[in-house]
């Protein structure tokens, strides 16, 4: 992604999306998500693949507690990256 706001505006589409009524045989069907979604610096170290699940699987159940939605999680900056590394 180019940037945050980017991201943040995809993430809120594809949620959108999965949660539009569909109509089944004459019904209105409704599906709920739960997404959790990183942020993380291009100028820092990323994550590794385990930790980035970790981190945004936390954001899905965070998510899911609240009723559904998106989470999002801007903690991995330069600033913080060596402390959770």
């Amino acid at each position: 992604m180019p940037d945050r706001e980017t991201a943040r505006l995809l993430s809120i589409r594809i949620h959108e999306a999965i949660c539009a009524p569909i109509a089944v045989e004459g019904r209105t069907i409704r599906v709920g998500a739960s997404i959790g979604v990183a942020f993380i610096e291009p100028s820092t170290r990323p994550p590794s693949i385990g930790r980035l699940h970790d981190l945004t699987d936390r954001l899905m159940y965070t998510a899911k507690r609240g009723g559904g939605g998106l989470r999002f999680d801007e903690s991995w900056t330069a600033a913080n990256r060596d402390a959770t590394a």
